[in-house]
């Protein structure tokens, strides 16, 4: 099903092409009007400019702290690289893979101190309810 969307006005808004498919000749004429074209080195050269330092609040892409569960295991990784050790005292596990979790009554927000690096056997302990105790 698709969703459309209608303004103010009561018009039709922003389904474009949605659910809908070009047809083989048409595919064929967009590809043959975008052959052969150029784009200039100076034009690279802006676009390379404008993009560095487009990261976290620069971004155009940036939401804040409503980024979801994938944004903020993305940004703990860009930050603090991987998960490298287990932050249990009491660890069981093997020592060999680590995974950033959530600590429990604290939101998904960009704060390094809602998370903390546990090994797998640890994280899934500490999912399940079990207590540790943090370094």
């Amino acid at each position: 099903m698709i969703a459309i969307k209608f303004d103010k006005l009561g018009r039709r808004r922003g389904t474009g092409m949605l659910g809908k498919k070009h047809s083989e000749e048409t595919k064929k004429k967009i590809s043959q009007s975008e052959r052969g074209k150029i784009v200039s080195s100076e034009t690279k050269e802006k676009h390379k400019k404008r993009m560095l330092g487009q990261k976290n609040e620069k971004s155009i892409a940036w939401s804040g702290d409503k980024v979801g569960y994938y944004g903020i295991h993305d940004w703990l990784f860009s930050n603090f690289g991987k998960a490298n050790e287990c932050e249990n005292i009491w660890c069981l596990g093997d020592k060999e893979k680590f995974h950033w979790a959530k600590l429990e009554n604290r939101k998904y927000e960009r704060k390094r101190d809602n998370f903390i690096q546990l090994c797998v056997k640890c994280h899934v302990r500490y999912d399940r309810g079990y207590r540790i105790k943090l370094k």
